[in-house]
C-alpha cells in the first residue's frame, strides 16, 4: 500500500511513535500519530536481548510486518545496518516489499552495530559501502521508501562529516535523511536542517533532545517528520512496575484497579483494521 504523504510538507510534521507489536501499534493509532516507527530498540527490549545485532532480520520483519497487518496508518521499519553487504539489503527490501511496511531505515553505523544512545564510542561504515546499501535497497523496492539515518553526529564527527553523508546518501537515491544525535538540546540537529542544501526531507528522532517543539521543526524548514521512538516502551515499563508493586505491597489488586485499563479497552485492541472487538 502507498502512503503518498508520508513525510508531510512545509506546514505539518509527520509524526511517529514507537512499537514493538500490535497492541502497542494500536495504541500509537488511536492516540492520533501519523504512523508508526516499529522499533528495533522495543523489539529487542521486548525478548529481553540486547539492541545490538542479536535479533535476526527476519525477527525484525516479522515484527514490522505485522504490526503493518494490523494497522491502518503507515509503519516505517527500523531495518538497522541492513544485516549484512548489499546482497542482504535486497533481501531486506524484498520482504517488506512483500508486507504493508510503508518505508524501510537503514543506518550507517559501524558493525557490529550498538545502540544509538547507549554511551561510549560510537563507530561509522565507510560511506562508499553504506551508500551502496542505499542504492541497493532503492534498486529493489517497487514502493517501499527508504531512510538513510546518518549517525556523523552520534559518532562525534560533526556537521561536515554528517553533511557529506547526507548528500552521498540522497545522490545514491535515499527518499528522506534521517538526522540522529544523542545530545540532550536540539541545537546540533537544528543546525543541520538549517545547512541541508536540498529538496530531500529530513527525519528528526526527539529521545535525548526532548525539549524541541513541533513549532521549532517546522521553523527549521526542512524537518518533514519526527520519530517518538520508544517512549511507549518506557511508559510502559514505568506503569508496569508501579502496579506490580503495589500489588506485592498491599497483598492485594484492589488499589492498583484504578491505575489500570478496563477490559472493554483490552478487548477493543483485539479486533481488526475496521472491525469490532470480539
Amino acid at each position: 500500500m502507498m502512503f503518498p504523504d508520508l513525510f508531510g510538507g512545509p506546514d505539518r510534521i509527520v509524526k511517529l511513535a514507537g512499537a514493538h507489536d500490535v497492541m502497542g501499534a494500536r495504541l500509537v493509532r488511536d492516540a492520533g500519530f501519523d504512523g508508526v516507527w516499529a522499533s528495533s530498540l522495543e523489539i529487542a527490549t521486548s525478548r529481553g536481548v540486547p539492541d545490538a545485532d542479536v535479533l535476526t532480520w527476519r525477527q525484525l520483519h516479522a515484527a514490522g510486518a505485522a504490526m503493518a497487518t494490523g494497522v491502518e496508518v503507515p509503519v516505517v521499519a527500523d531495518g538497522e545496518t541492513g544485516f549484512g553487504g548489499p546482497d542482504a539489503v535486497r533481501r531486506l527490501v524484498s520482504a517488506y516489499e512483500d508486507s504493508r511496511v510503508a518505508a524501510v531505515c537503514l543506518e550507517d553505523g559501524a558493525t557490529p552495530r550498538r545502540n544509538s544512545l547507549l554511551g561510549g564510542c560510537h563507530c561509522l561504515a565507510p560511506l562508499g559501502d553504506f551508500a551502496k546499501k542505499i542504492e541497493a535497497a532503492v534498486g529493489r523496492r517497487r514502493r517501499v521508501r527508504v531512510l538513510a539515518r546518518v549517525q556523523a553526529l552520534v559518532a562525534g564527527c560533526g556537521q561536515a562529516e554528517a553533511l557529506r553523508r547526507g548528500h552521498a546518501y540522497v545522490e545514491a537515491g535515499a527518499d528522506a535523511i534521517v538526522i540522529h544525535s544523542r545530545s540532550d538540546l536540539p541545537d546540533e540537529v537544528l543546525a543541520f536542517a538549517a545547512a541541508w542544501d536540498r529538496p530531500t526531507p529530513l527525519v528528526l528522532i526527539p529521545t535525548t533532545y526532548h525539549s524541541i517543539t513541533e513549532a521549532q521543526m517546522r521553523a527549521a524548514g526542512t524537518v518533514r517528520m519526527a520519530i517518538y521512538a520508544n517512549h511507549g516502551l518506557r511508559a510502559a515499563i514505568a506503569a508496569m512496575k508501579r502496579v506490580f508493586q503495589q500489588i506485592v505491597d498491599d497483598g492485594m489488586s484492589h488499589a492498583a484497579e484504578t491505575r489500570l485499563a478496563t477490559l472493554d479497552e483490552v478487548f477493543a485492541l483485539q479486533a481488526p483494521p475496521g472491525g469490532r472487538s470480539p
